[in-house]
């Protein structure tokens, strides 16, 4: 899974920073009743929300060693590079 990319108007204003979200990844690996927890401005949520629709994850699996939905927070990370030894969340 790969970031989005942040527009030529955000990297001008050095916009970084990260959405968290929740959602249900099905059984299938997608990810559905995405919630935004924790947005950015400029619409970088929305940008968040869209990229995760077009990701896809590896479900949970269950004791019966199947595939089954489970509920998970997202973090969608924007133009934010390593300084110094890491980043730092939270």
């Amino acid at each position: 899974m790969s970031r989005p990319p942040l527009t030529r108007s955000e990297r001008l204003r050095d916009l970084e920073g990260v959405v968290l979200l929740q959602a249900t990844v099905t059984a299938r690996g997608r990810a559905e009743q995405i919630e935004v927890v924790k947005g950015l401005e400029s619409g970088l949520a929305n940008r968040g929300l869209a990229a995760v629709r077009r990701w896809r994850f590896r479900p949970a699996i269950g004791k019966d060693g199947k595939p089954t939905a489970a509920r998970i927070p997202i973090l969608v990370i924007f133009g934010l590079r390593k300084k110094g030894g890491g980043i730092a969340t939270g």
